[in-house]
């Protein structure tokens, strides 16, 4: 049975894996182990004073005990990793396209063409004429800041600060104040 929204979830078969794994937590354990063994045949070989036949089979003795030691202690376990999967079948209703077709009559007609006069309000302002302003030009600015004057024109007097401005007409104005004249616009004028 399906149910009524016609979604339906089976599930295949779980996939199994498995891996041994060593433990290791014991990894040091077996490392000191290993240091110890060693150790214990050198202390036996100065100690008894043995030659290479005996000490060599004296390593094997010890290197054999210490791989079943070993086996022990890092003992692998197995790891199981079962998977399950879900399989969702959605079904989708189906819809079918109708195309109708309604056939309108179109009816024309003559269209008349008639000139009539169009009145438009057009709103003009009524300008009165601008009162001018009395903005002083002056010659010359300085800066406080940098205790230098520049002439009008001067592409580093705009880059005074206006709290920082101090204008003027004349440069005794500014020499008076002991203001530096500019390299750029003052200087370059008179040598020139």
């Amino acid at each position: 049975m399906y149910p009524a929204d016609g979604n339906y979830v089976s599930k295949s078969e779980p996939i199994v894996l498995q891996r041994k794994r060593w433990k290791e937590g014991n990894v040091l354990w077996g490392l000191l182990l290993g240091l110890i063994v060693v150790l214990i045949e050198l202390v036996l070989i100065v100690s008894f004073n043995i030659d290479r036949v005996e000490a060599s089979l004296l390593g094997v003795i010890l290197i054999l005990i210490y791989s079943i030691i070993l086996f022990f202690l890092l003992e692998p376990h197995i790891l199981q990793e079962i998977r399950h999967t879900q399989i969702r079948t959605i079904e989708k209703p189906v819809i079918k396209e109708v195309i109708r077709t309604v056939e309108k009559p179109i009816f024309r007609d003559v269209v008349r063409t008639v000139e009539m006069p169009v009145e438009r309000k057009i709103y003009v302002p009524i300008t009165s004429p601008r009162k001018k302003l009395n903005i002083p030009k002056y010659e010359y600015f300085g800066s406080d800041d940098t205790k230098t004057y520049h002439h009008r024109n001067c592409r580093f007097r705009k880059l005074i600060k206006k709290k920082n401005q101090e204008h003027s007409n004349s440069e005794l104005f500014f020499k008076k104040k002991k203001y530096f004249p500019c390299k750029v616009c003052i200087l370059k004028e008179r040598k020139a």
